[in-house]
This record gives structure tokens, C-alpha cells and sequence, in this order.
């Protein structure tokens, strides 16, 4: 049994200055302050913040139970103005907000106590579900490399490695900017065998480390890229899905992808080969 109203499963957050966190819930993000109970000394002993369909609880951080952020998805009818008043209530911007390939516009900010917020606006109308067209956009490729998980990922998020590696046969790669967090911006100049200069501009969008990585390419063509390792026997499979926006775009480019991206996981297999 649980009160009615509430879901089966309640986040419950310890922050420090929680008399501050409910007001950034209320001002910055539209929650409404259902109760707050103190304890001796004033401080938060619980307060509740009800969002459409979710409250959220909240509690001021002891040595007990010490402050622990986290990450929350929000909808909300229009991403582009909570995001701005977030901001103007003091967050911080860590993903600008912009069109999603899977149907909605989202934006990420951090909140002065350290949690991270993905504002969204769904766009599509329906709940989400497969798309059974989803795979004539897709480039997928597997591989059995000679390393283990933490080998790869470290060949991926250390920077030096990463530019030896990424890219097709022959290209090579100057880095502008390499944020790896969630939000991050990845900035580079790709050239090709015969000097062309070809700029990308990737975001961060998971990371869990020795696990998965998927990023977005904001500038065209634009692309979502999930990047998925497995331990294998004495090695890890990596799964390579690069899901571009139409099919359209993905037939004018599949001749170049399907092979950039065998050559790809050839390159990334010499730099693991190299550094073992």
C-alpha cells in the first residue's frame, strides 16, 4: 500500500542547504511544495515537491546521510524557457537545448547543489516505441578485440589515444576541445588523406565507464552513436550503432559509413595491440 497520489517508486534527495533546493524546485522548475517538517536546529527533516504525476522528497544532508547527487529527467511543456529560468536561478549549462533525433528537444543544466537535470519537450506525438523503419538508417558492426572493457575504454577517453585511432583509414584528427562528461563537447578537425579538412562537432550524451558511450553529432550529418563493450572470453565485443537522422541521409552516405566503420574498429584494434 502506498498514499494516494504518490508513485510506487518516490526520489528522495539529501542535499546540503535543502531550504534552498526546494525553493530552486519550486522557482526554477515548476514543482509545488506539498509539506516541510524541521528538525531541532531548523534544518529540512522532510519536505515534499510534487511534479505532474511524481513528488520528489527531500531531506537536509547529514553525516549520516551525506549529499548525493543525481540525475533527473524532466518534461516540461516548453525546454527552451524552464531551461532559461534554471539558468537565471542559478544553474549552470551543460547541454544546450536542441532537437533530438528521437522525437523531442532537450536540454541538460546542473543545479547549484550538483544535480543534473535533462529538460525535455517531447516533440513527436505518442509515447516512444520502435520504429520498424529505425533500421534501413542504421550502420551497426561488431568486433572481438584482444583487450579488456576498462583497455578500450581507456583508448576512448583518453584524448591522445582517441585521436590515433578515430576515423577512417588515412585520416587524421586535431582536437579543438575534449569535455568527456555527460553534456561535454567533443570539437575536432578531421582530415582526410588528401588535406581536406572536414569539422565535427560531437556531444556526450552517456557514459558509463568500461561500458558504453553514446554521443551526438550536432553539426551534419547528424547522428547518434552508441558505442557498447561486452566482455567476450579474454577480450570485449564492441558494438558499433550509428543511427542517422532519416533514411534519406543514410542511404547519400552508407557506401562511405559501412566501410569507415570496419576501418574504424581495424584502427582501434592497432592502438589496443600497441599499448598492451
Amino acid at each position: 500500500m502506498r498514499p494516494d497520489g504518490f508513485p510506487q517508486l518516490v526520489p528522495y534527495c539529501f542535499v546540503e542547504r535543502a531550504h534552498e533546493f526546494v525553493r530552486f524546485l519550486v522557482d526554477a522548475l515548476g514543482g509545488a511544495e506539498l509539506q516541510r517538517s524541521l528538525r531541532p536546529d531548523g534544518a529540512i527533516a522532510n519536505a515534499m515537491v510534487a511534479f505532474d504525476g511524481v513528488t520528489i522528497m527531500v531531506s537536509e544532508s547529514s553525516a549520516d546521510f551525506p549529499a548525493m547527487p543525481g540525475s533527473y529527467y524532466l518534461y516540461v511543456a516548453d525546454a527552451d524557457a524552464v531551461i532559461a529560468n534554471a539558468l537565471a536561478k542559478g544553474a549552470t549549462l551543460v547541454m544546450p537545448a536542441g532537437d533530438m533525433p528521437y522525437g523531442e528537444r532537450q536540454g541538460g543544466v546542473r543545479d547549484p547543489f550538483g544535480n543534473l537535470w535533462w529538460i525535455s519537450q517531447r516533440l513527436a506525438p505518442g509515447p516512444y516505441a520502435h520504429d520498424p523503419s529505425a533500421g534501413s538508417r542504421v550502420a551497426a558492426t561488431s568486433r572481438v578485440v584482444a583487450a579488456s572493457p576498462a583497455a578500450v575504454w581507456d583508448a576512448i577517453r583518453d584524448p591522445e589515444k582517441l585521436a590515433r585511432w578515430w576515423g577512417p583509414e588515412g585520416f587524421t584528427n586535431e582536437f579543438e576541445s575534449f569535455d568527456f562528461r555527460v553534456g561535454g563537447d567533443w570539437k575536432f578537425v578531421m582530415r582526410g588523406p588528401q588535406g581536406a579538412a572536414y569539422p565535427n562537432h560531437q556531444r556526450f550524451v552517456a557514459l558509463d565507464e568500461d561500458r558504453r558511450f553514446v554521443t551526438c553529432h550536432v553539426n551534419a550529418p547528424h547522428y547518434v552513436l552508441t558505442v557498447t563493450l561486452t566482455p567476450e572470453g579474454a577480450g570485449t565485443r564492441v558494438d558499433w550503432r550509428q543511427e542517422f537522422e532519416s533514411d534519406d541521409l543514410f542511404r547519400r552516405l552508407a557506401e562511405f559509413v559501412r566501410p569507415a566503420n570496419e576501418q574504424n574498429l581495424d584502427r582501434l584494434q592497432a592502438v589496443l595491440a600497441a599499448t598492451r
